[in-house]
C-alpha cells in the first residue's frame, strides 16, 4: 500500500518541493534588491550584489532563477520519492519539463506580450538545471534504490 502512495505522490510532491524551493529564492533577490549595498541613512549606494541586482532588475533575476531552479528540484525530488524507477522517473520529468518549454514556446505565448531576453535566459537555465540534474543528483537517486 505504501509503494501506491509514494507513485501517487511523485508528481504532486516534486511540484510542492518546487514551490517550497522558490519562496527562499524570492527573499534572497528581494532582500538583495532593497537593502544590500545601501548603507547609512541617507541611503547612499556602494556598487556591489544589490546595485547590480536593482540594474538587472529583481523580476528578471528572479525568473532566471526559477527557471534554473525549478526543474533541479522537479526531477531530483520526483526521482527520490519514487520507490523503485528511479532512473526512469527523472527522465520522465525531464521530458515534460522540456515538453512544457517547447509548448510555451510554440503555444504559450501567443497573444502575451512579454520580455522575450529574460524568458529565453529562463529556459536556458532550465536546460542547464536538468542537466545539472543529471550529472550531480543521480548518484543519489542509484544509491537509495
Amino acid at each position: 500500500m505504501m509503494v501506491w502512495l509514494r507513485w501517487i505522490a511523485v508528481l504532486p510532491g516534486a511540484i510542492v518541493a518546487a514551490l517550497l524551493a522558490m519562496f527562499p529564492w524570492h527573499w534572497v533577490v528581494l532582500f538583495y534588491a532593497s537593502f544590500a549595498g545601501k548603507t547609512g541613512y541617507g541611503g547612499e549606494e556602494t556598487f556591489g550584489l544589490g546595485t547590480l541586482l536593482r540594474i538587472i532588475g529583481p523580476e528578471s533575476v528572479e525568473r532566471a532563477g526559477y527557471g534554473f531552479l525549478t526543474p533541479f528540484v522537479m526531477i531530483t525530488i520526483a526521482a527520490r520519492i519514487a520507490p523503485r524507477f528511479k532512473v526512469p522517473t527523472a527522465v520522465i520529468m525531464s521530458i515534460l519539463w522540456v515538453s512544457y518549454i517547447g509548448w510555451f514556446w510554440l503555444v504559450g505565448l501567443e497573444g502575451r506580450s512579454i520580455d522575450i531576453l529574460p524568458t529565453l535566459i529562463a529556459n536556458i537555465l532550465s536546460a542547464i538545471g536538468i542537466l545539472v540534474a543529471w550529472k550531480y543528483a543521480r548518484p543519489w537517486w542509484e544509491e537509495s534504490d
